[in-house]
């Protein structure tokens, strides 16, 4: 599981569980530490995660050598793991 996992989990799941306040605090603020990571996706390429948009934190926009990848339009790829 990638943190871009996780934040998928905490924004449909435990939303509903957890005090509201804190997960969106959670939601607002940890996803800026992971601009500039380095990524594999599960289509081999690996990449830059170069803007994390607010509406849709788990699906970020990687920078390959192919191209930037927009996850959120590219439903077929996703993060395999931070590399």
């Amino acid at each position: 599981m990638t943190p871009f996992d996780a934040f998928e989990e905490f924004f449909t799941v435990c939303r509903r569980s957890l005090d509201t306040n804190v997960v969106n605090s959670l939601l607002h603020n940890l996803p800026k530490y992971y601009t500039g990571s380095r990524v594999l996706l599960n289509n081999g390429l690996t990449g830059i995660i170069a803007y994390i948009p607010p509406q849709c934190i788990w699906k970020p926009i990687v920078d390959t050598d192919s191209g930037s990848i927009d996850l959120s339009r590219e439903r077929e790829i996703t993060i395999a793991s931070m590399a």
